[in-house]
């Protein structure tokens, strides 16, 4: 449906919720482990959360201590934005770049309104 490209690798994003942050110590429970990126130290281990929402929209919000940007704004922690499609994400000095398939976002939401009653 997505995905978060780094100057690492790629990140697949498969589910409609996906938690950003980076796994050390055995602790994991990330979605999209960030431990292998350069600067990944100043990342938090629980550092954001990227949402579809029900109007095909994803929202970006940050639940760690550090700080994010998202195309230059300054997104604090305990808050949260808009994300569009090549919107750039930086958190810790990782950047990331969203990339969203319109067409399987299309295919989610209709798959989701028909469970609705």
């Amino acid at each position: 449906m997505a995905s978060l490209n780094s100057r690492s690798g790629r990140y697949l994003l498969r589910r409609p919720t996906v938690l950003i942050g980076r796994n050390s110590d055995g602790k994991g429970g990330v979605d999209v482990d960030l431990a292998n990126e350069i600067a990944a130290g100043k990342v938090s281990r629980n550092q954001a959360y990227l949402s579809l929402q029900p109007d095909g929209a994803f929202h970006l919000e940050n639940i760690g201590r550090q700080s994010m940007h998202v195309d230059g704004i300054h997104v604090a922690p305990a808050s949260g934005t808009t994300v569009q499609h090549l919107s750039l994400i930086e958190v810790g000095g990782v950047r990331l770049l969203l990339i969203i398939n319109s067409e399987a976002v299309e295919r989610i939401l209709r798959r989701s309104g028909r469970l609705v009653v």
